[in-house]
């Protein structure tokens, strides 16, 4: 009887999402809303919600927002990201969206 080495495919299928051009930059964010999206909220992230906020105050010197949504990403074993729902809920809502990445 002859052995037998099964080989596997170590590599996951890349689901890969339509993409569509993103919508022009507001020439003004009076009235808009504005997003900020970031990580989980420890380490790093904590700095990053320490700038966004601090890049709100700053913004709201100059315009009068509409609305400031923010948002957090998730982090697990296979790296961080947003969830599709998070992600439609700041494209239906946010005129522009601020997104964090710490290294």
């Amino acid at each position: 009887m002859a052995d037998i080495i099964e080989a596997l495919e170590p590599t996951a299928e890349v689901k890969r999402r339509p993409q569509r051009a993103p919508n022009p930059f507001p020439t003004d964010l009076r009235g808009k809303t504005v997003g900020f999206l970031n990580g989980d909220g420890g380490g790093q992230h904590a700095r990053i919600d320490s700038l966004f906020r601090r890049m709100e105050r700053l913004l709201e010197e100059r315009y009068t927002f509409g609305e400031v949504v923010y948002r957090q990403k998730f982090r697990n074993k296979s790296g961080q990201g947003a969830t599709e729902e998070t992600l439609n809920e700041l494209a239906a809502r946010a005129d522009l969206v601020i997104s964090g990445v710490a290294l």
